[in-house]
């Protein structure tokens, strides 16, 4: 895990030149039920670490549900970015157990110093039901399901299917977000509305899982895990 104060442009680690900041989490640590104190839990529990990557937590009911957590910082550094210009990457991998084929895993722009007081925009991937933008005004459900619930907008959408092996990364400049997939151009939404949440108390960001409980014969289901969040930047 690690936090770099970094020269604009420069890529290179400045202890004098603070106009940005870079982030990574490979989770590679011990099992538990929580990411860590550098996450807050914001709905419906926290993700766990499974065998170094994040995904979605032990459930014990059936039906779909999910998690929702932000990033909190490091030492003397929190996760505000220092404009409305930013990127998340993400490496995508199996999870332990069950993988499951319509629930989603996705990262979460826009998060407010306040869980919820603003709108986020988040993207969801699925590796039988497409991937799609989403937003979401207010607080998402107790359950923690990321669409088809009050205040979840669907943006921009595919049918093509995400993999477990893939590379994202969401980027926001201004009112434009964009959705990478291994490099290349998968989705964009223009905000020409400008409902997401801009400035300096909106500019968290996060991740959150989906899975689901069946209740016979006995099995948990789950989306795709997190390998390592690559880089969250700047641009």
């Amino acid at each position: 895990m690690s936090v770099a104060a970094a020269a604009a442009g420069s890529g290179a680690a400045s202890a004098t030149v603070a106009v940005g900041y870079r982030y990574s989490d490979d989770f590679n640590r011990a099992d538990n039920a929580s990411l860590g104190a550098n996450w807050r839990v914001d709905r419906n529990g926290s993700p766990r670490i499974s065998t170094n990557r994040a995904q979605m937590k032990t459930m014990s009911s059936g039906g779909r549900q999910g998690c929702w957590a932000s990033r909190q910082g490091e030492g003397t550094q929190d996760s505000r970015f220092a404009t409305d210009n930013y990127s998340v990457e993400v490496q995508f991998i199996a999870p332990i157990g069950n993988l499951a084929s319509d629930n989603m895993t996705g990262v979460i722009l826009a998060v407010a110093d306040t869980f919820g007081a603003g709108v986020m925009c988040y993207f969801v991937a699925t590796t039988a039901n497409g991937c799609a933008i989403y937003t979401q005004s207010g607080l998402p459900p107790t359950t923690g399901i990321s669409t088809g619930q009050t205040g979840q907008t669907q943006r921009a959408v595919t049918a093509t299917n995400a993999a477990v092996t893939d590379l994202f990364r969401f980027q926001r400049v201004g009112n434009v977000f964009t959705l990478y997939r291994n490099g290349s151009s998968f989705l964009s939404w223009t905000d020409a509305s400008n409902v997401v949440s801009s400035g300096a108390t909106n500019r968290r960001w996060g991740m959150f899982f989906e899975g689901n409980t069946v209740v016979f014969p006995a099995a948990d289901y789950r989306s795709p895990a997190i390998d390592a969040i690559t880089e969250a930047r700047d641009l």
